[in-house]
């Protein structure tokens, strides 16, 4: 019996900590999103937002943060550019978040003004436990 009870705390465990992980597609077309911004907020601690090729014209902001060993990670396939044209100084903010992931992201075309500079990542505040790389960053002006 203790054993049985033993067993099944440890699948429950296991299946709690793994079913809330989940991968959010966003593509152009055929994905649960079309816009990074959407995926981002609706991921929570442990989700993978998997951003496909493409260029997707916005700027991008966490609203929340991911907890120890459950990450938030954005993760960008080849070929998945944020364009910053028309839309302001910064392509991605994480303001007073914590473990948050940046990875294989382009990141293009912001720009600023005498008042402002621009930025392909902006982390301020209280932000901590941050993975960025393996981004391209080109024409922040």
């Amino acid at each position: 019996m203790k054993k049985t009870i033993f067993i099944t705390a440890i699948l429950l465990t296991f299946i709690v900590n793994k079913s809330w992980s989940k991968v959010i597609i966003v593509a152009p077309s055929g994905g649960n999103y079309s816009s990074i911004q959407a995926g981002v907020s609706a991921a929570y601690a442990g989700d993978t937002v998997l951003v496909k090729a493409g260029t997707y014209n916005e700027t991008v902001t966490f609203p929340k943060s991911g907890s120890v060993n459950n990450y938030i990670t954005l993760f960008g396939e080849t070929g998945a550019i944020i364009d910053g044209a028309g839309k302001g100084e910064v392509g991605i903010t994480i303001s007073s978040k914590n473990y948050i992931k940046v990875i294989g992201l382009e990141i293009q075309n912001f720009s600023g003004s005498e008042e402002s500079t621009p930025m392909a990542i902006s982390v301020n505040g209280s932000s901590g436990s941050l993975v960025i790389r393996n981004n391209k960053v080109h024409d922040i002006k």
